[in-house]
């Protein structure tokens, strides 16, 4: 499915829109093979670039396209879905001349909040957009990883009291946290990478710089919590023997 919406400076509101317009956000969920088709030919937006926008074990990366007069951006993040258990998904971000596109398998939870005018998204201002994108991004990162943190530590303050339920359980959480840290560390790279090879305004720079330390932060928090639950585990097969 592809929409466009739009909000300029003086609008109060984005609103959606029956056609592309200059200025507008293209936002692709699910796009068919004849989408895809049309997103190339329409836009002349790479193909490679927008099949890897939707392969789930891509990682987050930037790749700049040299066009006519023109680069495009694609800046390849995840994504974290409720269901199934944590899950992570690709989500690809192209910033082109005259438009901001995002494409994903499914929809992120924050984009009903964009729709819902509870975060202000002003469409013509695409780097600023972007910034704002990967802000959205670090708080789904930071919820996910606090909520396994609490249910790792609340296992741990269990100690005799553990049963096979209980580790298993943290056996999920450490296949989610190993995701988490993969895309901790390469959100990381993808940030320092961005601010060197795109021109942002200084106020933008530092946010973007507290976006990396963020994901330094959370990184750590997950390695932490890996180490614990392997912790457990051992104690747990001690206990056993």
């Amino acid at each position: 499915m592809i929409s466009y919406f739009k909000r300029t400076i003086k609008d109060k509101k984005i609103k959606k829109l029956k056609f592309f317009e200059v200025g507008c956000w293209i936002n692709v969920v699910r796009p068919t093979q004849k989408e895809i088709s049309f997103l190339i030919n329409r836009f002349g937006l790479d193909k490679q670039n927008l099949f890897s926008g939707l392969d789930q074990n891509e990682l987050p990366r930037l790749d700049i396209v040299d066009k006519e007069n023109e680069k495009d951006i694609y800046v390849f993040t995840k994504t974290v879905l409720d269901e199934p258990k944590k899950s992570l998904q690709t989500y690809l971000i192209v910033i082109s001349k005259q438009f901001i596109l995002t494409l994903s398998y499914e929809e992120p939870r924050f984009i009903k909040d964009i729709l819902n005018n509870n975060i202000e998204f002003v469409t013509t201002q695409k780097l600023k957009c972007l910034i704002k994108l990967f802000s959205l991004i670090n708080n789904e990162f930071e919820t996910a990883t606090i909520n396994i943190v609490k249910i790792v530590n609340a296992k741990k303050s269990l100690t005799t009291d553990l049963r096979e339920k209980d580790v298993n359980n943290l056996l999920e959480q450490e296949d989610i946290l190993n995701g988490l840290v993969s895309s901790y560390y390469h959100m990381h790279l993808l940030y320092q990478r961005i601010m060197k090879r795109v021109k942002f305004f200084e106020a933008d720079k530092e946010i973007l710089e507290d976006l990396i330390v963020e994901t330094t932060q959370g990184f750590d928090l997950c390695k932490s919590s890996l180490k614990t639950i392997s912790n457990i585990r051992n104690y747990y097969l001690i206990l056993l023997s």
